[in-house]
């Protein structure tokens, strides 16, 4: 009787190994496989080597990364924002409002970012800091009584 509690276990055991090792195996095949069929291996391969600036930039897309990095440098620290120009379900404002993190993002604020927008104004700003015709950086008017 004893020698069959430890065939048993050995059976169990084994059996928990083998379903353990089949659920690895296909997690790695499902992984790799999406990989592949997405098409991410290029990509990722791009990014190998290259500095933290070179991987924003790649990552970022060129001309948003560009804006950022202006946006950062001119704003005061901690100030206020508000993005136009990018949807705020994309992954490129979910990118801007991480990258010029401590700032805020918030309503009324001190400073409207503009990327990739035209002839836009809005009352009690006026243009502050300028890129070129499409980007450029609004503040607020401040009223003196």
């Amino acid at each position: 009787m004893g020698t069959d509690k430890i065939q048993n276990k050995r059976i169990k055991e084994l059996l928990l190994k083998g379903i353990f090792t089949m659920c690895i195996t296909i997690s790695v095949f499902f992984f790799l496989k999406t990989l592949i069929v997405r098409q991410y291996i290029p990509q990722y391969y791009k990014l190998i080597g290259k500095s933290l600036e070179k991987r924003r930039e790649i990552v970022y897309k060129k001309n948003l990364y560009y804006f950022l990095n202006f946006c950062l440098k001119n704003l005061p620290p901690f100030s206020t924002y508000r993005l136009v120009g990018l949807d705020k379900e994309t992954t490129d404002y979910a990118r801007a409002y991480y990258y010029l993190y401590p700032h805020i993002n918030t309503i009324g604020p001190e400073f409207i970012l503009m990327y990739k927008t035209k002839n836009y104004s809005e009352d009690n700003y006026s243009l502050w800091r300028k890129v070129d015709e499409d980007n450029f950086i609004l503040k607020k008017n401040v009223l003196h009584n």
